[in-house]
């Protein structure tokens, strides 16, 4: 006797096909997660050494250091702040987050800027980062 043909999966095949893609998914989600946290972090980082340059440029015009990204000119990363809280014409302090990163943030210092201005920034020229 022969047997009808058959067509298509049955039931055990499908579960089991899912519980594979599953598992998968389950281990490659927290690396892709990760790698946007990393970019994050990169974009940030990236934007306070760009406004080192700027703030060069801006002193080389003005003989003294901008107080704000607006007066520099400088357009940064998507979602990443820069404040400057500390700007004379002797230094600067710039502190860069991005609300992704909670109190994550990177800071640098220049001149005579001083260490309560920017802590994550303990040396002087350093872009330094708490993540």
């Amino acid at each position: 006797m022969k047997l009808p043909a058959r067509d298509g999966f049955t039931l055990i095949e499908l579960v089991i096909t899912m519980i594979i893609i599953g598992i998968l998914a389950a281990l490659a989600a927290p690396k892709l997660w990760d790698s946007k946290a990393r970019a994050v972090e990169s974009a940030v980082k990236s934007d306070v050494r760009g406004a080192i340059n700027a703030q060069e440029i801006y002193h080389g015009r003005n003989l003294t250091y901008a107080s704000t990204v607006a007066d520099l000119g400088m357009e940064t990363s998507a979602g990443v702040v820069i404040t400057f809280p500390y700007a004379t014409a002797q230094g600067w302090a710039a502190i860069g987050t991005h609300p992704s990163l909670g109190t994550n943030e990177c800071a640098v210092r220049m001149g005579d800027a001083p260490l309560a201005s920017a802590p994550t920034a303990t040396g002087v020229g350093l872009v330094q980062c708490t993540f």
